[in-house]
């Protein structure tokens, strides 16, 4: 009878961690959707922002061809709807490569800086860009999070049977690690 009662409770205990763990790992998981979504509000503010500079630098510079052909096809590419973070981190690279087509081109041409259009589309970048930032800041950490709490043992033997996966961090692109080199 002792026996019973033992086992008996050490299966509810165990019921209830698996269902703490459960519940936890539910609100690490929503707190990264969030936190992809807070993301993807930006990127796609960029990704319509784009457009934009594209135009205003082709008018100055329209012998780049291409420069605006790449700059073309990654707005073409970025598609807001993919649900695979892997494609839409390659997609939003391509899109950034473009922003930095563009910087390029405005170290070639000055003239381009002179215009007001872009010197207003140039600071809303920046500021975007910089949203940008902190989102991809909050998104690695909140994965990271996540990512810990299913790979710790034992936690990671539940997670295994629950059917959670490790998700992907951002990670910047080669291009972003060179050193920048300032000329004057």
């Amino acid at each position: 009878m002792i026996g019973y009662i033992c086992v008996g409770a050490v299966v509810i205990i165990l019921a209830v961690c698996v269902i703490r763990f459960y519940n936890k790992v539910i609100h690490l998981k929503n707190y990264v959707e969030e936190a992809f979504a807070t993301m993807d509000v930006y990127l796609k503010k960029r990704a319509d922002l784009v457009p934009n500079l594209v135009a205003t630098i082709k008018g100055y510079a329209e012998h780049e061809v291409e420069i605006f052909a790449s700059a073309d096809r990654a707005i073409q590419n970025w598609n807001g709807n993919e649900k695979n973070r892997y494609v839409r981190f390659q997609a939003e690279e391509e899109l950034a490569a473009t922003v930095r087509d563009m910087h390029v081109l405005t170290e070639r041409y000055p003239q381009i800086c002179a215009g007001d259009n872009f010197l207003m589309l140039q600071k809303n970048l920046k500021s975007l860009e910089d949203d940008i930032a902190n989102a991809r800041k909050y998104y690695n950490g909140v994965v990271n999070t996540y990512n810990m709490a299913i790979a710790t043992f034992p936690a990671n033997l539940i997670a295994a049977i629950l059917g959670f996966k490790k998700e992907s961090l951002f990670k910047i692109s080669d291009w972003d690690r060179d050193n920048t080199i300032v000329r004057f």
